[in-house]
């Protein structure tokens, strides 16, 4: 997750994330989420999409499969850490990633 996106807020705050995956039927809510940011609009409303909780973990409530994750490790990635000059390239405004790793402590699907 960059360090520039909101989301990166709530996972840092808690133990707890979940990943939701979506249908092709909703793509347009997709790229409205991928275009816009919770920090200036509650972006899962706008987008039609609505919110649950399993074990007080938030996820999309319209996934087709959702995994809710325990954090077990945050590593930031660094300039240093990259074994490929290519990947400098995506990296050029300085807007690096943090690697999360978790325990998959539920997998729900419909």
């Amino acid at each position: 997750v960059r360090d520039s996106r909101y989301t990166k807020e709530f996972i840092d705050n808690g133990d707890f994330f979940s990943i939701s995956f979506l249908e092709k039927n909703h793509k347009e809510a997709l790229n409205y989420c991928g275009s816009h940011s919770g920090r200036d609009v509650d972006k899962i409303a706008e987008a039609g999409l609505t919110w649950n909780y399993k074990h007080s973990i938030p996820f999309i409530d319209e996934g087709e499969f959702v995994l809710l994750c325990q954090k077990l490790s945050a590593t930031k990635l660094t300039e240093d850490s990259f074994l490929s000059p290519d990947i400098k390239k995506w990296y050029a405004d300085g807007d690096l990633h943090t690697m999360y790793i978790a325990e998959i402590i539920e997998a729900m699907a419909r």
